[in-house]
This record gives structure tokens, sequence and C-alpha cells, in this order.
């Protein structure tokens, strides 16, 4: 055995949670895939999945750890999200297939938007998932039905919105831009909630950006980028208990 081997991390004993800012452009699966290859470790996984198009904060657990990650499945979560109106995608974000657009009446104000947001959209609301998303009918998920072709009955499910409120509003030549902040449940689509408020204004709507800026109690500030950790030194030195 070789002096230095005696200074290293044993795989086994390496547990607790990371706290990580995921990048655009990647899986929450990604994530756990190139922390395994990059540290050796094979018992790795995620609490709470964040859609390719989405950035912020992912808990990983890691180790024995893994077993309380269903913990912070069950906690509120809270976004920030930009969304298009007059915009729409089959995807219901900005990385969708097929587009539509319509026309966004001048009379939308930002105050109007807010009592929008106040009357209809916070509470307990039924949200119908989007088609493309990891739910799963008889045994196969949704997107799998879409990328098939094939048509499905989606049914509606009761989702909590704590709080919801306008950032900002920005009305463009063909095209408006929101801005707003939700505070939600597990299960709340985000990309259903932008969906249905441009329906509820007259319109269609997509998300463009969305960012996941707490898990109940732990912040994006407390996060770290993926790209902090390459070996499982580096996990041993950024888990949280």
């Amino acid at each position: 055995m070789s002096p230095s081997s005696y200074f290293q991390t044993p795989r086994s004993t390496v547990s607790g949670f990371l706290l990580i800012n995921k990048p655009k452009g990647i899986t929450s699966f990604d994530v756990i895939r190139q922390l395994r290859i990059r540290t050796g470790l094979s018992k790795i996984g995620h609490g709470g999945i964040l859609d390719k198009n989405a950035t912020g904060l992912l808990m990983v657990g890691i180790g024995k750890a893994t077993k309380k990650l269903a913990s912070f499945l069950e906690g509120p979560k809270k976004y920030t999200c930009m969304m298009v109106l007059g915009a729409a995608s089959d995807t219901h974000d900005w990385l969708g297939h097929q587009w539509m657009f319509q026309s966004v009446s001048p009379t939308i104000t930002p105050s109007c938007i807010q009592k929008l947001f106040l009357d209809r959209f916070q509470g307990q609301i039924l949200q119908q998932p989007p088609l493309y998303s990891a739910l799963k009918k008889k045994g196969k998920k949704y997107y799998q039905y879409a990328l098939c072709g094939e048509t499905i009955e989606i049914p509606k499910r009761e989702v909590e919105i704590s709080k919801i409120r306008l950032i900002s509003y920005i009305k463009k030549t063909y095209q408006a831009q929101i801005v707003f902040s939700v505070e939600c449940s597990k299960g709340t689509y985000i990309r259903s909630l932008a969906r249905d408020i441009g329906e509820a204004l007259g319109t269609v709507g997509v998300v463009k950006e969305l960012c996941r800026t707490h898990i109940g109690n732990y912040c994006l500030s407390q996060a770290i980028p993926l790209s902090y950790i390459s070996s499982v030194e580096d996990i041993q030195q950024a888990v949280i208990s």
C-alpha cells in the first residue's frame, strides 16, 4: 500500500448532500451521471427533477443520504420564471418542436396580471401536467407517447401555490415578457402554469427561462457549480449533513 493511500477517502464512508447549481442544457440525471463518472461513486441520486431547459438548485444525495432524498421531494420549492406571452410550444418551454403564435392584447397591464395571479393561480388549483413529462400512464412515460405521435388523456391534479408574485412585464412588438416568482408544492409544473397564465390572459404562453431558487430551507446561494466536483475528495469537502 502506498503512503498516499492512507490519506484517501474510503468511498463507502462518503455520505451527505450536495447543493448543485444545475446548468442549462443537461438533465438532472446527466448531473448524476457526470458525478458518478468523475468520482467513481455509484450511490448518488437527486431530490427533484429540473427540466433540461431549467437551471438552479438541485439537491443531490451521496451514499446513505440517498435514503433521505424523499423528504426533499415532498417539500415546497421556489422558482423564478421568465415566460413569453404570444408564443406556445408543444413542450410549453423554449425547447419545443412545434410552435404557434397569437397576438397579445395591448390592454394587459402589470396590475391586471398580479390580480390574475391572486384570483386564479394562488392557493389550491387544478393543473394539467404537460405531455412532455416523466409521469406515467400504463407503465409508459407521457413523453414516450408524445415521441411516438400518440395522444393520451392527461388528467388534471391538485397542486398548491402558496405565493406567486409579478416581478416585471414588458410589452414588445408582437409578444410580451413576464417574469414572476412562485412558491409551490410538490408536483407543480411551471411549464403548465405558464401555459395556463397565457390562456387566462387571452393568448398563449411559454417558459423561456426557469430557475429553481429554493428547496425547503435551502437556497441557490448555497449551491456550487457542477464543475467544482471532479473527485471524491471534492465531494467530501462540499457535502452537508
